[in-house]
């Protein structure tokens, strides 16, 4: 009973390491893709930021 314990053990151990690597990577991706949502919203207001400032240039009003 005891060495079968312990020969299974290491396996599951390695297992766990394996599942919270993909976990990490998870995370990693998906603050890597909120990051890129806010970097292209940002980019998005500053077009339209440009946009109405050229409107005003153009406007002679």
């Amino acid at each position: 009973m005891l060495p079968l314990f312990g020969t299974h053990l290491p396996k599951r151990h390695a297992n766990h390491e394996q599942l919270a690597k993909r976990r990490q990577q998870q995370q990693q991706q998906r603050q890597q893709g909120q990051q890129q949502q806010q970097w292209q919203q940002k980019q998005q207001e500053q077009r339209k930021e440009q946009q109405q400032r050229v409107d005003k240039s153009k406007c002679s009003c």
